[in-house]
């Protein structure tokens, strides 16, 4: 049996956490794989009583209960943030236990990864969550992982420390930083150590494929966006994580050929979070129009997301490079707070050429022509709204199947 997954298609916040509930519902799938990113993340869901949770390291099928959720190896894992979600579901009443899994490969984000983040990464507007320091240290083989910490004792770890510690606390002075002792990070670590032994899975590459075999429908969950891929997306302004479908492939040991349908979610206009090129950013107040009745700030931060018109060429740019098979567009209904609206196909470059790609290490270079003006509508019905569908099918490939119109579980339809 081949496995799905969910990506985003535009810089994050497209909605994932809502769609993968939806899909888990809707397709019956038995397993939810969160497959990279750390808690940078945050995937809103809306239960039935309107209760709002966001997650940020926990699948977004656990709310699911006889559904099995997993955190994969190519996940950053903060365990005070973890202990925090598990936490706070437990008071939502969902119990975790025997239904959530970590792999024991999956690296540590530790202390001094968040404190080298808030230290050296400002420009770029990063959470400061040291999701990227951590990245580094997992390419760089410092990364300490959750199996070094379940079968650690102080000793081992103190010396693993060891190893590690010099050089961070070089570049945490460097930068006018508190060094960290080896000491106060192996009793981080063994605080933990309980907590992660409870849901550390070991082999979960072996296991993922296993059930596979044994015809078990497996939905991968991805964080971020396409365009913060550390490879394919805006350089330098991106996370840094493989957010494409080839992080499944990478992070999991999944072949690419058990990839069945990938589902690209957009929303109908696009946010940014942080610094970086953004070709059809509204610093008006359209923009501040489109912030507000979205509800634009990020729901890890708190930070007010920047807001632009739906950008073709982009969005056609991630459908290739994922290979997306079925398209999911979010808040239209967004766009209902205007008379008119617009959506880009096409750029002016410096030089003054236009383009009708997308090319990421040139998006500063990109001017947005914004060559559609399109009439607004009140509501999905409208036939107005069935221009938006028609334009976005006469450029981009793969299917719109679904439509997300509101917050709720229930307000989103098959097409």
């Amino acid at each position: 049996m081949p496995i799905d997954a969910v990506l985003g298609l535009q810089w994050g916040d497209e909605g994932k956490g809502k769609i993968v509930d939806r899909l888990v519902k809707q397709y019956g799938y038995e397993i939810i794989l969160r497959f990279q990113g750390g808690h940078n993340a945050g995937h809103t869901i809306y239960l039935e009583d309107g209760t709002k949770v966001v997650l940020h390291l926990i699948p977004s099928g656990i709310f699911h209960t006889t559904k099995l959720n997993l955190i994969g190896p190519g996940v950053v894992l903060n365990p005070e943030a973890f202990k925090k979600e598990l936490d706070h579901l437990a008071t939502l009443g969902v119990n975790c236990k025997d239904r959530l899994f970590v792999s024991s490969l999956t690296s540590i984000i530790m202390p001094y990864h968040t404190l080298l983040d808030t230290l050296c990464c400002g420009k770029i507007g990063t959470t400061g969550r040291g999701i990227g320091p951590a990245y580094e240290d997992l390419t760089g083989r410092k990364a300490i992982r959750v199996y070094d910490v379940v079968t650690g004792t102080k000793q081992s770890l103190t010396e693993l420390l060891a190893d590690i510690l010099p050089i961070k606390n070089a570049i945490i002075s460097h930068f006018g930083g508190t060094p960290i002792t080896i000491d106060s990070m192996v009793d981080y670590l063994l605080e933990y150590k309980e907590l992660l032994a409870s849901f550390m899975m070991e082999n979960m590459n072996r296991f993922i494929l296993g059930s596979l075999d044994a015809g078990k429908l497996i939905l991968a969950e991805g964080a971020q966006g396409t365009l913060l891929d550390i490879i394919f997306g805006t350089y330098r302004f991106n996370t840094s994580s493989l957010v494409t479908i080839s992080g499944l492939n990478a992070y999991c040991g999944i072949p690419p050929q058990a990839v069945r349908k990938v589902f690209g979610i957009f929303k109908a206009y696009v946010t940014r979070v942080g610094n970086g090129p953004f070709p059809t950013e509204l610093m008006n107040g359209i923009g501040d129009q489109l912030r507000e009745a979205g509800h634009e700030f990020g729901s890890t931060t708190g930070r007010p997301r920047r807001c632009g018109w739906l950008d073709l060429p982009l969005l056609n740019y991630a459908c290739q490079i994922n290979g997306v098979t079925d398209l999911i567009m979010t808040k239209p209904d967004v766009l209902s707070v205007l008379d008119t609206f617009k959506v880009n196909g096409g750029y002016e470059t410096k030089d003054g050429k236009s383009t009708p790609f997308f090319t990421p290490e040139k998006t500063g270079e990109l001017i947005a022509l914004n060559e559609f003006i399109l009439d607004g509508f009140t509501d999905i019905h409208d036939p107005n709204f069935q221009d938006l569908l028609d334009l976005i099918a006469s450029y981009v490939e793969p299917p719109i199947r679904m439509v997300s119109h509101g917050p709720a579980r229930d307000e989103i339809i098959t097409l």
